[in-house]
């Protein structure tokens, strides 16, 4: 089948521009369908492409939204806009919806014709069927019947292997080995054959791609002293991986050279199937995070649909968290950045035995949603491996983990949600090395504060701390307090921390202490200042 970039590559399509959501350009299309009336989705299969000049396009906000829901629900492919007429460009709300659930946005010329367009795309859908049943055509029906209903690589390999009694391997772009299958009867040794085939079949490609030539999807003869096989995998013009066949010494016959082009088509639609299979997770994530941030009182009933949705394992113990970016030491986030931290969260789930669960950027927000076996003890101890871990691939200062308090069913994962939503003001003052941060060790400090707007924090804060330490000129007596009171008024340590000398700390206290109007040695003043400290990040809020 034809993906959204495969298409855009045919000559009739060159016009065409991606706007937004190019994560998904590997979306299959399954039709190109052209339209202009407001309840399209009562007609969609799921995988079409739609093109729009825009005329019917819905101006009120909320028949746009339902729309656009309307075709996430069919999972089309995409959306392509005809601007210059009754549009001077794509809609912004298809724009963001495009990003969010990685649908590309297109937009062509409104002078550019449809009717090229789908004719482009259909001829080559049908082109692909066509040659595709013209290589299942060639092999033994049984066969094309099995190799068809394989649903993972490693069974196209067996397959491969059982029928023509030789061994079938799959290597990925770094020519690593994915999948093997060897036959009881084969003393080939594997990796010292591949290990110098590798090399003859990775300069035929090098050579290919200097010369700008294709590389297709062909079966080729690496070495006629071995009779290794290969087919390259590419996806939408890239390479993937290759099938091999190794038949040990028995030529394969011209008759049986297509099944081994018919397999690698079919390992072809598996990736993409599986890229797919991403894209409807992730929606589902991201459902579920909607109703977890925006709709909290109804989150209780749909959370045990979605996790099921999503596959988690069953577990009695489940907690919300985040990972926060302070921006003002961080300046601002780089996407890239966050994809690479995503990616690192997601790897320690797949790692971490007695974890499950999902990590995703939401609005902006980096959310963890986690369900876990064992203790709270156990969790704490991986969070803070996992802690390590961001510390040592970020810049200074790392983001930091801040979660909610473990909850024993899921329906209460909105309520530990909003336990580390109201811990993030508390704790920004705070070193970001010290995380992770846990609400159950913040009880009080919730309590407290936990309720409190931005306002309300400004105007305590206020009356605990005179307005002096709180102006341009006061500046240093504050930083000096606040370091102080970090490290528990120990003045050798904090004269050392700020590179002062001893006496240029014992002026500032003195100064500090004529200020507040009472001794740095005495408890409830010490205490005080650490509401006064604790309610900063609070009051900032509102900033």
């Amino acid at each position: 089948m034809l993906t959204v970039k495969e298409a855009l590559q045919l000559s009739q399509l060159s016009s065409i521009t991606v706007r937004s959501g190019q994560k998904g350009l590997y979306r299959r299309v399954r039709w190109a369908h052209a339209f202009e009336y407001d309840d399209v989705q009562h007609f969609l299969e799921g995988g079409e492409l739609l093109l729009t000049s825009g005329q019917s396009w819905p101006k009120d906000k909320e028949l746009e939204s339902k729309l656009l829901e309307g075709y996430l629900s069919y999972q089309i492919s995409g959306i392509l806009f005809a601007t210059g007429r009754y549009l001077t460009e794509c809609p912004p709300a298809a724009l963001e919806f495009g990003e969010k659930y990685a649908i590309p946005v297109l937009e062509a010329p409104y002078h550019v014709p449809f009717v090229k367009i789908t004719h482009a795309i259909h001829i080559e859908i049908m082109n692909r069927k066509i040659k595709k049943r013209e290589l299942a055509a060639q092999l033994p029906s049984k066969l094309a019947k099995e190799l068809g209903e394989a649903n993972s690589r490693i069974k196209v390999c067996e397959l491969l292997s059982e029928h023509l009694n030789c061994p079938a391997v799959i290597t990925d772009s770094a020519n690593k080995v994915l999948e093997q299958s060897v036959p009881k009867e084969t003393s080939m040794n594997l990796p010292e054959v591949l290990g110098s085939l590798i090399p003859i079949f990775q300069k035929g490609l090098s050579d290919r791609l200097l010369d700008d030539r294709p590389i297709e999807t062909k079966v080729q003869v690496i070495s006629e002293q071995t009779d290794a096989f290969v087919v390259p995998l590419q996806i939408e013009g890239d390479f993937w991986g290759a099938l091999w066949l190794l038949p040990s010494g028995n030529d394969l016959t011209e008759e049986q050279l297509p099944i081994l082009e018919f397999a690698a088509a079919l390992l072809i639609d598996q990736v993409l199937h599986n890229k797919e299979t991403e894209l409807k997770n992730r929606q589902l994530r991201l459902e579920l995070l909607e109703f977890l941030i925006e709709n909290p009182q109804e989150a209780p009933a749909i959370m045990e649909e979605k996790v099921q949705e999503l596959g988690f394992s069953r577990s009695t113990n489940w907690l919300a968290g985040l990972i926060l970016f302070d921006e003002n030491k961080h300046g601002p986030r780089e996407r890239e950045d966050m994809d690479k931290l995503l990616a690192e969260c997601e790897q320690w789930i797949e790692d971490t035995a007695e974890v499950d669960g999902l990590c995703e950027i939401y609005e902006n927000q980096f959310v963890l949603i986690l369900s876990f076996s064992g203790d709270q003890n156990l969790i704490e101890k991986e969070l803070k491996r996992l802690q390590l871990n961001i510390n040592k691939s970020s810049q200074e200062p790392a983001p930091v983990l801040i979660l909610g308090e473990t909850k024993q069913h899921v329906s209460s994962l909105a309520e530990s949600y909003r336990e580390a939503k109201a811990l993030v003001p508390i704790v920004l003052y705070k070193s970001q090395s010290e995380g992770p941060y846990f609400a159950g060790r913040f009880r009080r400090e919730l309590l407290i504060y936990g309720a409190m707007s931005s306002d309300r924090a400004e105007q305590l804060r206020n009356l605990i701390l005179p307005k002096e330490l709180l102006t341009e000129r006061g500046f240093i007596f504050y930083e000096t307090l606040k370091c102080l009171a970090s490290l528990e008024y120990n003045r050798e340590s904090a004269a050392k921390a700020m590179h002062i000398h001893r006496n240029t700390l014992r002026y500032r206290i003195e100064r500090i202490e004529e200020l507040i109007g009472d001794s740095l040695s005495s408890t409830s003043c010490q205490f005080w200042i650490k509401v006064a400290l604790d309610l900063e990040s609070l009051s900032n809020q509102g900033s």
